[in-house]
């Protein structure tokens, strides 16, 4: 899929943003609150539940308490018009009814409103995927549309503070882009070039005093890590190198890329938890739009939101 700087990649794990743009609530950096105490599952148990059987694709469930219901559709990320999450999707939001929608991965989601206002359905699913297709939905039905992320400083300053790094942290924005150029093939021209607005976005974000940002030190890094060096052929090169997951056939062979995978994605769904919360605050029906494996990990401190009352 293609992207534009400041939209997450089309991974099983996607990240940043914050609330933007006219009509949103105010954006806001969630309380950093250790995992057990808002129920986000862990990636170890993850890894644990999920190694023997998978669970469903799309992942669909509904919260309700008194007024307040949370409809989530965890999608399987594709950019195919034609796969058949998409009626099932149509049909999640026509019950929901929701009065805002969240979707994943945008800093600016008033811009991706009106790109996908421009575009036949079909292209806004192959430009966007999942997201694609709910703000499409959204604008028809005159709905709001909020995508529930940290921003990307906010975020790369919880990783520096939990002591990983900088190093490592670079490897990981850089190297989760790789299959997204290698998804986009010849469309997606030369490397070098392709990179630029992504790292100068990760650079503008982060403003580390003398840190060299260049695609030569990101591979220097990947050669130190993996001893291997920049791999363009091979599309499942990098995937368990950005997985956060410690698959019990993968985890002799992760790295520290993999812990900054982690922490980020954890940062991240409790981020995003938090901002359901707010948002439920002020709307009584919403729904949720994310990847399958991000509403499985967040059904647990959702569901114990809601047996508190949201409160």
């Amino acid at each position: 899929m293609q992207r534009e700087p400041g939209q997450q990649p089309r991974e099983e794990f996607e990240a940043y943003p914050p609330a933007g743009g006219e009509g949103d609530l105010e954006a806001e950096k969630a309380p950093e609150i250790p995992e057990e105490e808002t129920g986000v599952m862990s990636f170890e148990n993850y890894a644990e539940k999920y190694s023997e059987i998978q669970h469903a694709k799309p992942y669909i469930y509904n919260l309700e308490q008194g007024d307040k219901k949370l409809s989530y559709f965890g999608a399987d990320h594709t950019n195919r018009p034609g796969h058949p999450q998409f009626g099932i999707l149509e049909k999640h939001l026509e019950a929901a009814n929701p009065q805002t929608i969240l979707v994943e991965g945008f800093h600016n989601i008033e811009d991706l409103k009106k790109r996908v206002a421009g575009m036949s359905l079909p292209d806004a699913v192959k430009q966007y995927g999942e997201a694609g297709f709910a703000a499409k939905y959204a604008t028809q039905h005159k709905i709001r549309l909020e995508s529930p992320e940290p921003a990307l400083q906010d975020e790369a300053r919880f990783l520096v503070e939990s002591g990983l790094p900088k190093e490592h942290i670079f490897a990981f924005y850089f190297y989760r882009m790789v299959p997204e150029y290698q998804r986009r093939g010849q469309g997606a021209g030369d490397f070098q070039k392709f990179m630029e607005p992504y790292v100068k976005e990760f650079q503008e974000a982060t403003q580390w005093e003398d840190f060299d940002y260049s695609v030569a030190h990101a591979t220097e890094i990947g050669e130190d890590l993996w001893g291997a060096g920049l791999n363009l052929k091979d599309p499942a090169f990098y995937e368990s190198k950005v997985d956060p997951v410690p698959w019990k056939k993968t985890q002799s062979k992760q790295t520290p890329v993999n812990k900054v995978a982690q922490l980020s994605n954890s940062f991240r769904d409790r981020h995003v938890v938090h901002r359901v919360r707010k948002v439920l605050e002020a709307k009584d029906r919403v729904a949720a739009v994310y990847g399958v494996t991000h509403a499985v990990m967040q059904q647990p401190a959702l569901e114990k939101m809601f047996a508190k009352g949201n409160s």
